[in-house]
């Protein structure tokens, strides 16, 4: 599964795919954008009381482990029920939900894929599956903003992925909290969601470069309990070079471990095959298709596993 800076190129190129009509001016983008990394702030959610954290947590793992499908299908259902002047940013961010969705499922199994084979080669990281995940998704996420852009964390912080505006934020959270509830029978309140994005920016500014003396102390904090620090698989590095290990550009063959069904493709070639398939996915969950958005998502989640 990519990251904040893969899913935010990826958002960037989809964006550009979208009929006419939709993303008609730059709040509609940045509402994109942002729905564009889905779940994920929820994750990040630290700076609140624990009942409410564990909250925004477990509805993150439970987004990304269980059907699209139905949390689309409650968003498109609500945004009748926002103002005139709200619904297309409603509909912005039902779209970049979307997109997050269809790049995490597509290229998950070759992320997965290669977390399950180190571990297979190296005994001492058996216990560290979280941790080669983040590794492997900020390696791909440095390796291809510089492919991309040419630019590294430095020129385009994590953290500046992030932007949103205060009418987003609740029209966001609105969208959320709805879904926690009809799909995951969860309250969320609708204010979760833009708190958990200023976490998520936070977050970010803590540990990327040019931040260097905060990230080691607090990796040595995590090290008391933890025998390998998210901090430290998290942080972007510095990078500016097109090779990547872990976006498998030399072709190196792979199987799917949810179909073990073997494969060369690179994270370049799985990006790519998102974009293609984009224009039809988008169109069918801005039209209300819940049939034909159903039979896109084939019953997989975002790790690409059938749930």
């Amino acid at each position: 599964m990519p990251a904040i800076l893969a899913h935010h190129l990826f958002g960037e190129d989809a964006s550009s795919l979208l009929p006419g009509g939709i993303l008609a001016n730059q709040e509609e983008v940045v509402a994109f954008l942002l729905g564009n990394q889905g779940p994920d702030p929820l994750s990040a959610r630290f700076m609140a009381a624990p009942k409410v954290i564990r909250t925004c947590h477990t509805l993150s793992e439970l987004m990304h482990d269980s059907s699209t499908a139905d949390e689309l299908r409650v968003m498109h259902s609500v945004i009748a029920d926002f103002e005139p002047q709200d619904q297309a940013i409603a509909t912005a961010i039902m779209l970049g939900f979307a997109a997050h969705y269809l790049l995490d499922s597509i290229t998950g199994p070759l992320v997965l894929a290669q977390v399950e084979e180190l571990r297979k080669a190296h005994v001492d990281l058996r216990n560290a599956r979280n941790e080669l995940k983040l590794l492997i998704e900020s390696d791909v996420d440095t390796w291809l903003m510089w492919q991309k852009r040419q630019k590294t964390v430095i020129e385009a912080p994590a953290s500046s992925m992030l932007a949103s505006t205060s009418r987003i934020n609740r029209i966001a959270g609105e969208l959320v909290a709805r879904v926690a509830d009809d799909v995951y029978g969860i309250h969320l309140d609708a204010s979760e969601y833009g708190k958990s994005v200023r976490d998520y920016r936070l977050v970010y500014r803590l540990i990327d470069p040019p931040a260097k003396l905060l990230p080691r102390t607090l990796s040595r904090v995590e090290s008391l309990k933890h025998d390998y620090p998210r901090i430290d698989a998290q942080r972007h590095m510095i990078a500016q070079s097109d090779e990547c290990a872990s976006a498998n550009l030399h072709h190196r063959m792979w199987r799917n471990p949810f179909t073990t069904e073997a494969s060369s493709a690179s994270f370049a070639d799985l990006f790519h095959d998102a974009l293609l398939a984009w224009p039809t996915f988008s169109s069918r969950v801005a039209a209300g298709d819940q049939r034909r958005v159903a039979a896109m998502i084939g019953g997989i989640n975002h790790y690409g596993r059938p749930c």
